[in-house]
């Protein structure tokens, strides 16, 4: 395995903002170094297509991976450790490979079991190249094949006599698995889609659809074609896929909605179960809003290229008019772009990733592309150059498969970046971000309930009420040591208007730290107090109307005072 060492490029204006936070957008360099990890594990072509990370933060990514000798493609597995490096305690020094002596293997899809194993879905190859089966297979925690999955530890499936390839795991809270992909017909060049579905022991289902098989587009004819390439399980249970769809010479991002038991299309959904997009692309990335919007992105030809495109669609699969224009959003800072995977950070807003560039004869070469949006698909002009980053991994060029929200909010983008005489290099790039999903100035780092505003390290802990507003790991049983110390405090005039004074007759009890706090434990100032030990001048003039809560620190105890601001 070989690491290289690259000096990016990232187009990115970043401005001074204060604070302890760089700009969300901006490399990480924690990560690699500089926040680009560029590897060679198979001394030949590598291109991440999925990323996961770990409750340990650890990252670990799906390959197809060329090898030399022979030259056949292998699916590879790799664990990288929280800072980039190598982590040489999964599989073989980091890396598992599925090697397969009949031919190439392709790797596409990986799924985290809440046990800490992985399912990963490709292809498996056989002795004719033309005949290719669906594959799924499991890995245990340490990078092994588990045994007691499949047929030790893998599961092979022919849907046809020709290619054959899975492309999306989804897996149900009780651990069935649903594989999705396309299928080649036989002795032609067109494909239909394709939803398998397994137990949790790696079997076939054969309750679903027909032996476990629900194939559909099969009525297509000439040169019409689909191809699956996400599949999603809604709240409801039923399965939504994202792909494309040729029905009469053109490519359309499509969208089905498939019955849980595989019997057929919902009808219920867009029309008849199927939603085929004025979008001429594919439909890589597919992701479902918390808000129950589905989210699509892909690209779209015009006459002057490939656009990226974000679509929003309701649950019936409807266009949602108040997103973007008409419902499609488009970014093109190049000639040709696309979206290729789609995420929902914590506090609502979409992330995407994708490539831009030229053309092979002009323009500038591809290179990652991420942009981010709010819900109605406004750019979010505070995610790199307003709204858009992109990084220059490679001078040939490259791209990203997959985007991945770590569990801190920085953002993850893994793919593949290309050189002229080794092939592609698995590619990861991190950036900074900093979400702050409930708005009180806290990162979804640093509060313990990032979703409650008045929960915060630096919230005033109210006595007995089953809530750590405070974040410090319990509710306090009593409030601490304020009584006695509260009434040698005077708090006047009270209500008042743009200042409070805090009055005391015992000189020993200077005032080191006073704290403002909302009435229901929000800090909405702390200072050290700049006046003498007796009284103390507390301006009110930034803070809202009602009852405030000041907290006055000394060096025997603590005192609290509440007052009305007008």
């Amino acid at each position: 395995m070989m690491f290289k060492m690259f000096t990016p490029l990232i187009l990115v204006i970043f401005c001074c903002t204060g604070g302890l936070f760089a700009q969300d957008g901006q490399l990480d360099s924690t990560f690699a170094g500089d926040g680009i990890l560029l590897a060679d594990f198979a001394e030949g072509t590598e291109t991440i297509n999925d990323i996961v990370q770990q409750p340990d933060e650890k990252l670990v990514a799906v390959m197809s991976s060329r090898y030399p000798n022979p030259e056949t493609f292998d699916i590879q597995v790799v664990r990288f450790n929280p800072d980039g490096t190598n982590d040489s305690t999964f599989a073989d020094n980091g890396v598992f490979r599925y090697r397969n002596d009949s031919g190439s293997d392709l790797g596409y899809d990986l799924e985290l079991l809440d046990d800490g194993s992985f399912l990963v879905a490709g292809s498996w190859a056989t002795p004719d190249p033309a005949d290719t089966d669906f594959h799924l297979f499991k890995l245990t925690p340490q990078g092994e094949l588990d045994s007691a999955f499949g047929t030790n530890g893998s599961t092979v499936m022919k849907i046809d006599s020709s290619e054959d390839y899975a492309r999306a795991i989804a897996v149900t809270n009780s651990g069935e698995i649903y594989l999705g992909g396309d299928s080649k017909v036989p002795g032609f060049s067109r494909s239909r889609n394709v939803i398998m579905k397994l137990n949790a022991a790696g079997l076939v289902d054969s309750t679903f659809g027909t032996n476990g098989v629900f194939m559909w587009n099969d009525h297509l004819e000439g040169a019409a074609t689909s191809s699956l390439r996400q599949l999603l399980i809604t709240p409801e249970g039923d399965l939504l896929t994202s792909g494309r769809t040729k029905p009469s010479g053109t490519d359309r991002i499509s969208l089905y909605k498939v019955k849980p038991d595989g019997s057929g299309l919902d009808s219920s959904f867009a029309v008849n179960g199927e939603l085929l997009s004025p979008l001429q692309g594919y439909g890589y990335g597919l992701t479902m809003h918390p808000n129950g919007t589905i989210l699509v992105t892909g690209q779209n030809l015009t006459t002057d290229g490939n656009d990226l495109v974000v679509a929003a669609f309701d649950g019936n699969g409807v266009s949602v008019p108040d997103f973007g224009v008409f419902g499609v959003v488009t970014v093109n800072p190049g000639i040709n772009e696309a979206g290729l995977d789609i995420a929902i950070q914590p506090d609502g807003m979409i992330v995407v990733c994708g490539e831009t560039g030229g053309t092979v004869f002009s323009g500038p070469p591809r290179q990652f592309l991420s942009v981010r949006m709010d819900i109605t698909g406004v750019i979010d002009s505070t995610w790199g150059d307003n709204g858009i980053v992109t990084t220059m991994t490679s001078d040939f060029f490259a791209f990203p498969n997959a985007i991945l929200v770590q569990s801190d909010g920085k953002i993850v983008l893994g793919g593949a970046s290309a050189t002229q005489t080794t092939g592609n290099d698995l590619t990861l790039v991190r950036y900074g971000n900093f979400i702050d999903a409930d708005g009180d100035g806290y990162s979804i780092v640093d509060d313990c309930d990032d979703f409650v505003f008045e929960i915060n390290p630096g919230a005033f802990d109210i006595a007995n009420n089953g809530i750590d507003e405070d974040c410090n790991g319990e509710d306090s049983p009593v409030a601490v040591r304020f009584v006695d110390l509260s009434s040698s405090f005077e708090a006047y005039p009270n209500p008042a208007l743009d200042e409070v004074v805090l009055r005391t007759n015992d000189p020993s009890l200077q005032a080191l730290q006073i704290e403002v706090f909302t009435a229901n434990g929000r800090l909405l100032s702390s200072f050290a107090p700049a006046f003498g030990p007796l009284n103390t001048t507390v301006s009110l003039r930034d803070f809202p109307a009602g009852m405030l809560v000041i907290r006055v620190q000394t060096e025997t105890g603590t005192a609290v005072k509440r007052i009305v601001k007008l």
